[in-house]
């Protein structure tokens, strides 16, 4: 049995697929991989990691990826990629108690996600206003934001900086500007 066995049982589609790499909880679906802060719960008979799908998650995916394959795996470590074309593609490499999530990109749209409400947003230190209408871009190397269902502040780093869009004024959608992005997006809880 290897950690990562359920980033590849099933179809990928739900966020059944889920592994943990402390200090996260990950999902990896078809299109996407989650990092989702667990919690615990506790009896006099049993300790439980958990978590809420909505509460804690962040997702970093690419515009029309196709489903996940491991790349390559090893006791500690597993590399999921996807494709979208021969020239597209984009990869993570899981590693246990790795603080960063992180997703490399090969000529992709990379997209930030989550199904939360943003209460924080900042891009390279200034403070973005809320909410993010649709439409509004920016040039982000720096981000943190912070959701109202969830106290935690996240972290971003984009090298090469990324030129993103804003979904809407609803949960957290980034969306790079434009396809063809070839760099490495990394997420951390503060």
């Amino acid at each position: 049995h290897e950690f990562y066995e359920n980033t590849i049982l099933g179809d990928g589609t739900k966020p059944e697929n889920v592994i943990t790499v402390l200090p996260y909880i990950v999902s990896v679906q078809s299109d996407m991989v989650s990092a989702i802060e667990p919690f615990v719960t506790a009896s006099e008979s049993q300790v439980q990691q958990i978590f809420d799908e909505v509460m804690g998650m962040v997702s970093l995916s690419g515009k029309g990826m196709g489903f996940q394959r491991v790349v390559r795996s090893d006791k500690l470590s597993v590399t999921v990629g996807w494709v979208q074309s021969p020239s597209s593609v984009m990869q993570t490499t899981l590693v246990q108690g790795d603080p960063f999530i992180s997703m490399q990109y090969f000529s992709a749209q990379p997209q930030i996600l989550s199904p939360q409400l943003l209460n924080h947003f900042e891009v390279d230190g200034e403070k973005m206003k809320l909410p993010c209408k649709a439409g509004t871009r920016f040039t982000a190397s720096k981000m943190k934001f912070g959701f109202i269902q969830h106290d935690a502040l996240w972290h971003g780093y984009a090298f090469p900086p990324l030129d993103l869009e804003c979904g809407g004024s609803g949960p957290l959608t980034l969306t790079a500007s434009e396809d063809g992005y070839t760099g490495v997006i990394r997420l951390a809880l503060a």
